[in-house]
């Protein structure tokens, strides 16, 4: 699921992948779990992720681990 951080709005939140905070206009990815991460950031980890994994190995949440679906 991909969001946009709405104009005006602001999160305390910050991007665990980058160190980042969320600032207006950003899109963020939000994954089963409810952790959200910027979508460059999240996208490139996971495709660093498929990329040294075993093919049998599933995709999960840096954060809990979660599988993703």
């Amino acid at each position: 699921m991909q969001c946009v951080l709405e104009a005006g709005g602001s999160s305390a939140f910050t991007c665990s992948i980058c160190f980042e905070d969320y600032a207006s206009g950003d899109l963020m990815r939000v994954l089963p779990c409810a952790h959200r991460f910027h979508v460059t950031c999240i996208d490139r980890w996971l495709l660093t992720k498929v990329q040294r994994s075993d093919a049998g190995e599933a995709l999960s949440c840096p954060l809990c681990n979660t599988a993703l679906r």
